[in-house]
């Protein structure tokens, strides 16, 4: 009986010994265990602990879109302003999460989600149109600039990749950069209308005189028939 007690004993002690060791073993990684209703017996499966992303492989960016140099150029067409939100301040500093060294031009084509329609050039990557203003419009001094982080880029737009904390700015100018440093505060010149040639003028040039009026044709005067000429329908001239 005693044999058997020391057996019973020893057991006990073996169990404790091996719940410590899995204890320890595990810390504070211990699989997460859920049941399985479909298994036999509702036995429990051992699910797979979720894993974290490595840093540095999502990429929160800043992004504004400043078309006020355009907004307030008179020669902009009235149905494109119209369109335009917070006179030409489309987007101010907004956050845009993207993976980490992701393109530049899918980052200015994902706008779209903004209703803001980009068009990019296929083979230069030059940014050719946002939101319907066209570059060139009011000149050529007139583009969309793109800033990186206080930068002006000349990079083609499909070999720049953004960064965790980058701030990228699309302006557009109407003056070569001048009004870069203050968007929406210049005045500009409406372009010359071009004079439209007078159709009836072969020399295309207006009719009328140096003075500015009109030139007028004179009536034509009818010359009197000498004396002694019949006139015509006088059925008594020429008898004997």
């Amino acid at each position: 009986m005693k044999k058997f007690f020391r057996r019973i004993l020893a057991a006990a002690a073996a169990a404790l010994m091996l719940l410590a060791a899995v204890s320890c073993a595990g810390g504070s990684q211990t699989p997460v265990t859920t049941g399985d209703p479909s298994s036999q017996n509702g036995a429990e499966t051992t699910r797979r602990p979720v894993v974290t992303p490595a840093p540095g492989t999502v990429s929160k960016i800043t992004i504004t879109v400043d078309a006020r140099n355009a907004y307030n150029h008179p020669d902009l067409p009235d149905a494109v302003r119209r369109d335009l939100s917070n006179e030409g301040l489309l987007i101010s500093g907004a956050s845009v999460t993207t993976k980490s060294g992701s393109p530049l031009r899918s980052v200015i084509e994902s706008l779209a989600v903004f209703s803001i329609p980009v068009q990019i050039g296929p083979t230069t990557g030059e940014l050719l149109s946002v939101s319907g203003i066209v570059k060139g419009f009011c000149g050529e001094g007139g583009y969309w600039v793109i800033r990186i982080n206080g930068t002006i880029s000349d990079t083609p737009i499909g070999e720049v990749t953004v960064n965790d904390g980058d701030v990228i700015e699309l302006i557009f100018t109407c003056n070569g950069g001048e009004d870069l440093a203050a968007p929406g505060a210049s005045t500009y010149t409406a372009s010359p209308a071009t004079p439209t040639p007078d159709p009836d003028d072969a020399s295309g040039r207006h009719s009328g005189r140096d003075d500015g009026s009109a030139a007028s044709t004179p009536e034509p005067t009818a010359t009197p028939a000498p004396s002694g000429t019949p006139s015509p329908g006088d059925k008594t001239s020429g008898r004997h």
